[in-house]
């Protein structure tokens, strides 16, 4: 093998790298041409008068207005000619630091940095919207904005939008010319079509003809290329400033300018629908432009964003689908990321004659049964491109996750949340047709590519698994669990989640739940049937993994709606599901035993009470109507049974609520129902719906009570067996116990009434926006940063 060859010479430097270098330095190059050139007239004139030549007047710069901009303009222009390195660039600038920028002394290293960004930056805008330019140089143009924005942008700063002004801009005077034409020429960049050469057919033709013709759709062909590659780069570098800006007051540039058909066009178009991932993520921050950092984040009518009023009554179901295939992908992909950790795949016989396969001693099986052992099974116990860390318990750290990716929920949940034919494309489609006449075909249609309501489904299992692990993951399984509620009280979604045809099956075997974490659930006894059962397992998840003192109240919060809201869903349709209850019951009981034993240390504040009302309500609901959701008495008496094995938990966690209201219990000794100690008609005004559950509680402790009175002194055992309570609760009679139960849900409910529960969920699940989406969105405006191809 020939030995490479050494050299002591450093490595040559291009001319990008060479002029950048002395403009990051702070060095003015066209000024020190300038001033040689007029030295050297100086110097000819002095010679040619007997006089000395005079030294150049090094003050004469532009920050004292006395400049001449040709020779910059000039230096410019060359230097746009260059293909742009766009990590030398953020290296550079990166090297630079905010309050150097900022130096107030012109003459100053930092000033002159400033000056020199500022006025390259704005003759690249110049230059990019100038159509008869060079497609080169408008392309190297735009990769200048971006390689100068970036690192600018990611600095801090004081005042943020003044100082990025004063950088970019180079003033307030200037600043409306100058960020106008920025949003104006991203625009005109994403919906520009340039017109391309027609050949016409001719009857005669010769080589040379048909050479010119061949050059022609050459060239055609490189000129689209070059156009669709400019608005890919105008598009990132839109989404650079949305996700550094649209929370200052320097977001309200994009508000001037409808960019909501220009985007959704852009997406629609065949040749650039490919980028449609990047472009519903401009749509979801153009629509929360200037409120991410508020209390207001509304989509209502009454919301002063423009695109959140479009988002509401747009109609394009062929964008919606391209916008939901590349959310799918997205979420698919973040949920392999989990996966690749620790893989949690249901084991199979076919998987376990697999492993076995590996075995030396029995390696011809794999050949017999038609498998062999694949390459990535092994990949997924070794370290995944580095990111595979141990935890402080010895076990893979899910702390970088979730992937950057799941930011498409952001436009996700904006959409759904204000659009209901978005809503409706979001748990009916499963492909991504190409053409308006496909779309009908989409609800049909099972597609090799997936439902995005699937790999939803999918992610968020696994997100609120995990939720307790950072802010970051709790904020994206807060809103996970926020878009599942959202969906199951949209009409489309309601019909998607209770449907039990061959379809909805074959989409339920496709979602991945989560098992990474003990205890792990259970695994069915039975293949359900409907998605309503994935929702309620997710929402289980996140009640079953996320206990700790800083408890997510809003996050339980949602948990528990999704499994009341299901509850309701399936009574009043008379739906049994092919569902194992006991993971669910246990995760609410387990919740309401952390509240009651550790509420003092519990960081939640005035919140916690509207936990404790939300664990009763929820319980409240699956007792009323138990007997038209659950499939058999055995499964009823499960719950009644956990209910009142948990009775000392629901009184506790009724004496939150106010510590001088005491809750009923049976005296010491006393033998029926009536012997009990009244509870105040107060705390059933604080607590709606305990009643039900202290009826049912205390009727079983009173038999209990004659159980053991029962019994001869000498074998007396105050404390019954499993069977023994079993058998007791299975006698109850709930509907004398229950009757004239307050039930939010009752069938008798008059129009009105139903009206009035539907406004006060929706105001409901309002509030509960308003208290999540601003963190999201500035988790999201983080993650874009992170997933731009800058380089």
């Amino acid at each position: 093998m020939a030995t490479p060859f050494h050299t002591s010479r450093p490595p040559l430097r291009s001319k990008f790298s060479q002029c950048y270098a002395a403009l990051l330095s702070g060095q003015q190059p066209w000024t020190q041409a300038d001033a040689s050139t007029s030295s050297t007239d100086a110097a000819a004139a002095a010679s040619a008068d007997g006089h000395a030549a005079p030294r150049p007047d090094l003050s004469r710069t532009k920050s004292k207005g006395k400049t001449n901009s040709g020779p910059q303009i000039r230096y410019f222009a060359d230097l746009l000619c260059l293909p742009v390195e766009t990590r030398l660039v953020v290296e550079l600038l990166g090297a630079v630091s905010a309050d150097a920028l900022l130096d107030d002394d012109p003459a100053s290293r930092g000033a002159l940095i400033r000056d020199n960004v500022g006025s390259l930056w704005r003759e690249a805008i110049r230059v990019w919207r100038q159509r008869d330019e060079d497609d080169v140089r408008r392309r190297n143009a735009v990769d200048t904005l971006v390689a100068l924005s970036y690192p600018i942008l990611a600095k801090r700063f004081s005042n943020y939008a003044f100082d990025i002004i004063a950088i970019f801009a180079g003033g307030m005077d200037e600043a409306d010319d100058v960020f106008i034409s920025l949003v104006d020429a991203i625009d005109d960049a994403l919906r520009s079509h340039r017109p391309r050469r027609t050949v016409l057919a001719s009857g005669v033709r010769d080589e040379s003809a048909d050479d010119h013709d061949a050059h022609g759709a050459a060239a055609a062909s490189e000129a689209a290329y070059l156009d669709r590659d400019l608005q890919h780069r105008a598009l990132q570098l839109g989404l650079l400033w949305l996700s550094c800006v649209s929370q200052t007051s320097l977001g309200a540039y994009f508000l001037r300018r409808d960019l909501f058909v220009t985007v959704t066009a852009f997406v629609r178009a065949p040749s650039t629908s490919i980028f449609a991932f990047e472009s519903s993520l401009f749509l979801g921050l153009l629509a929360t432009v200037g409120q991410g950092s508020s209390s207001s984040l509304m989509l209502s009518s009454s919301t002063s964003n423009p695109y959140a009023r479009r988002m509401r009554d747009w109609v394009d179901y062929e964008c919606m689908a391209k916008i939901l295939f590349a959310a799918a992908a997205a979420l698919e992909q973040a949920t392999q990321q989990y996966v690749e950790l620790a893989d949690d795949t249901v084991p199979t016989l076919a998987g376990s004659l697999a492993g076995m396969a590996s075995l030396r001693w029995i390696g011809g099986l794999g050949e017999i049964v038609g498998m062999t052992t694949s390459a990535s099974s092994t990949s997924i116990a070794s370290d995944i491109n580095g990111r595979r860390r141990p935890s402080a318990t010895g076990g893979p750290d899910f702390a970088h996750l979730p992937s950057p990716s799941t930011v498409i929920l952001l436009p996700v949940f904006l959409l759904a949340r204000s659009n209901q034919a978005f809503a409706s494309k979001v748990v009916f489609a499963t492909g991504c047709p190409t053409n308006a006449d496909d779309v009908a075909q989409t609800q049909d249609d099972d597609g090799a590519t997936g439902c995005s309501y699937v790999q939803l489904l999918s992610l968020s299992s696994y997100l609120c698994t995990h939720a307790a692990g950072t802010p970051r993951s709790r904020s994206y399984a807060r809103v996970a669990l926020l878009l599942l509620l959202v969906l199951l009280h949209d009409p489309s979604g309601i019909r998607a989640v209770l449907d039990d045809s061959d379809r909805s099956t074959r989409l339920v075997r496709q979602v991945r739940i989560c098992r990474q974490r003990e205890p792990g659930l259970s695994y069915p006894r039975q293949k359900p049937r409907r998605l309503v059962t994935c929702n309620i397992v997710v929402a289980t998840c996140h009640l079953r993994h996320n206990l700790s003192k800083r408890l997510d109240i809003h996050s339980h919060l949602l948990g528990l709606r999704i499994i009341q809201r299901s509850i309701t869903l399936c009574a009043a349709e008379r739906i049994s599901l092919e569902f194992d209850w006991a993971d669910t019951w246990n995760a609410i009981f387990s919740l309401a035993a952390f509240v009651a034993g550790r509420h003092a240390e519990i960081r939640a504040g005035a919140e916690l009470p509207q936990l404790v009302r939300s664990i009763v309500a929820t319980l409240n609901t699956a007792l009323l109507r138990s007997d038209h959701f659950l499939a058999s008495t055995k499964e009823t008496q499960a719950f009644l049974y956990e209910l009142v094995r948990s009775s000392h938990v629901i009184r506790t966690l009724a004496c939150i609520l106010d510590p001088a209201v005491v809750p009923a219990s049976p005296r010491e000794g006393s033998a029926t129902l009536l012997e009990a100690t009244p509870t105040p008609p107060k705390l059933y005004a604080l607590l709606p719906g305990y009643r039900n559950l202290e009826h049912v509680i205390l009727a079983v402790e009173a038999r209990i009570s004659d159980w053991v009175a029962a019994k001869p002194s000498s074998r007396r055992n105050k404390t019954p067996d499993i069977v023994t309570v079993s058998k007791i609760v299975s006698n109850l009679n709930l509907e004398d116990l229950l009757a004239g139960g307050d039930d939010e849900a009752s069938e008798g409910a008059t129009a009105n009434v139903v009206r009035a529960r539907d406004n006060a969920d929706l105001e409901w699940l309002d509030k509960m926006q308003e208290s999540s989406l601003a963190e999201f969105v500035r988790w999201s405006c983080a993650d874009v940063m992170r997933i731009l191809p800058i380089y």
